[in-house]
């Protein structure tokens, strides 16, 4: 950008970078990178310490549009002042490698509500790290935690709360009526003898926060058996994304209330239409077969489409001999238990012509913006002999137990097993 602005001086208060924006910001001799993307998520990613900020951070001119930072593995400190002041910060993810945080590193980010460590041990804080933030901050640890978290940082003890993880329910994207929605869910397994006394979600559309109780609430069983609570909500996103954190308050057999959270659920409607992230497709066994005298091999994958996708297309692309062969001829089957949709199992039984059978599977889905994708499996089959001899290893083998005799209620018996 420099360089156009130099060649360009005319037009230099026109020209802007595009997304994602990057800098770096590695201490000396250390290799670290800031990436902004459009979603207004700022990613410190690479190996080593950030650098201490004098001043002002290369990305501050940004600091308006910064909601979200992700700090990922392999990073080990963040830097002095690294995001002083930035006042449109909502949330910031911390992993377990970061072993050390600078002075005044997140102060008087006064929108700041949501901090998650994913490490179990507290990394050393400069001065003021979270001084001036959100009254409401909280700063989620790893579960049995908390005692050393509150034992190393006193000072903001009353903000620390275990992250007991409550499982996520996909999020996908929700076209309602030409209204782009984002369905956000959780499910909370609760213990035997405990009451859920409140729930909701707590999230942000334009910096503000609201907490909602009236969530879609769904008992979920199998086989009659009560299993979790599904709390989902289906919320507009107005542009800029919907982030939320879900809450479940619980009062166990012994009278104590707890409140847990999950973690960050939701994003951007867009985001969301990106199948790879959340389609997936899982090999299941390879068989080999003996049907009609001739040697076939079964493959098979399992697709896991959550709503929100429709399956356009289906089937394996698999040589033999050389060829590459477009099969959508497949047997389909929709597994469910008690007639809950599980999933949808794609297979066929190929012949083995002497040189084994090879594929690979692909289902084409489209999402809700129309916008179709073709997700693939990895390398299915094998040679009828491979697999054989490796069921044949695998086999259930019965082991004859040592007979007894055994009298028992005055009558002679033969114990066998």
């Amino acid at each position: 950008m420099a360089a156009y602005k130099t060649k360009w001086n005319k037009y230099a208060d026109r020209i802007i970078a595009r997304f994602p924006y990057v800098w770096d910001c590695g201490a000396e001799g250390d290799h670290c990178k800031a990436s902004l993307d459009a979603d207004g998520t700022l990613t410190v990613s690479g190996t080593g310490a950030m650098a201490n900020c004098n001043g002002y951070p290369d990305w501050y001119s940004y600091a308006d549009s910064i909601t979200n930072v992700v700090i990922e593995n392999g990073v080990t400190s963040i830097g002095d002042y690294a995001f002083n002041g930035h006042k449109s910060l909502n949330s910031v993810t911390i992993p377990d490698s970061v072993t050390d945080i600078g002075t005044e590193a997140f102060y008087l980010c006064e929108n700041l509500k949501s901090v998650i460590f994913e490490g179990e041990t507290p990394p050393e804080l400069g001065r003021d790290v979270f001084g001036c933030t959100h009254i409401d901050l909280k700063i989620l640890v790893p579960a049995g935690t908390a005692a050393a978290y509150k034992t190393a940082w006193s000072k903001y003890e009353d903000r620390i709360i275990e992250n007991k993880l409550l499982p996520e329910d996909a999020c996908y994207p929700v076209d309602s009526n030409g209204v782009n929605k984002i369905h956000v869910g959780f499910s909370v397994n609760v213990p035997e003898g405990s009451e859920v006394l409140d729930y909701g979600l707590i999230y942000y559309n334009s910096g503000t926060v609201i907490t909602t109780p009236y969530l879609t609430l769904e008992n979920v069983g199998i086989c009659g058996i009560k299993k979790a609570n599904y709390y989902t909500a289906n919320i507009t996103d107005k542009g800029y994304g919907v982030v939320c954190v879900g809450y479940v308050q619980i009062r166990n057999a012994d009278q104590m209330v707890d409140t847990y959270y999950t973690g960050e659920l939701g994003g951007s409607f867009e985001a969301m239409t990106n199948a790879a992230k959340y389609v997936t497709l899982t090999k299941q066994e390879n068989k080999a077969i003996i049907s009609g005298s001739k040697q076939k091999v079964y493959v098979g994958f399992e697709a896991n489409v959550p709503n929100g996708y429709t399956v356009e297309d289906y089937g394996l692309i698999y040589y033999n001999s050389g060829n590459v062969i477009h099969t959508e001829h497949l047997t389909i089957e929709n597994v469910g238990i008690c007639g809950i949709s599980k999933a949808k199992y794609w297979g066929a039984n190929i012949t083995d012509n002497g040189y084994g059978v090879v594929c690979v599977g692909f289902v084409k889905v489209k999402d809700a913006l129309n916008k179709e994708t073709v997700i693939y499996s990895e390398e299915l089959g094998g040679s009828f002999t491979a697999i054989s001899k490796a069921a044949a290893e695998k086999a259930v083998n019965l082991t004859r137990q040592q007979n007894k005799a055994v009298v028992s209620g005055g009558k002679n018996k033969v114990y066998v097993g």
